[in-house]
């Protein structure tokens, strides 16, 4: 049971991606002209990572990203959801996707 969870989270995270993927109208003030993003090469990092004692561990890659999933043996249902947030692309490790560890995550 607990594999299936895991395999419908990682299934609803890959739809929003994708979703978050298509193209969309412009915006802003008129008179501002978007520029799109310049054509990046991207270099996928590793997203393995140890659960916690009495947890479950499942991680990998999906077209355009890494992700981290770790369920709780005594799981209540809850969801937590986590993103970075903003991460520059520019510098030696600009072109890196990554995917890390909260340190949070021990009181949740």
């Amino acid at each position: 049971m607990d594999r299936k969870i895991c395999v419908g989270v990682a299934l609803a995270l890959t739809l929003a991606a994708l979703a978050a993927d298509r193209p969309r109208a412009a915006v802003g003030k008129p008179g501002v002209t978007p520029v799109p993003c310049p054509q990046q090469e991207w270099q996928l990092g590793d997203a393995a990572f140890d659960a916690l004692p009495g947890a479950k561990a499942f991680f990998g890659k999906y077209d355009g990203g890494l992700y981290r999933i770790e369920i709780p043996d005594n799981w209540n249902g809850d969801l937590v959801l986590f993103a970075h947030g903003f991460v520059p692309n520019t510098g030696p490790n600009g072109s890196n996707l990554r995917v890390g560890t909260h340190r949070f995550r021990e009181h949740v």
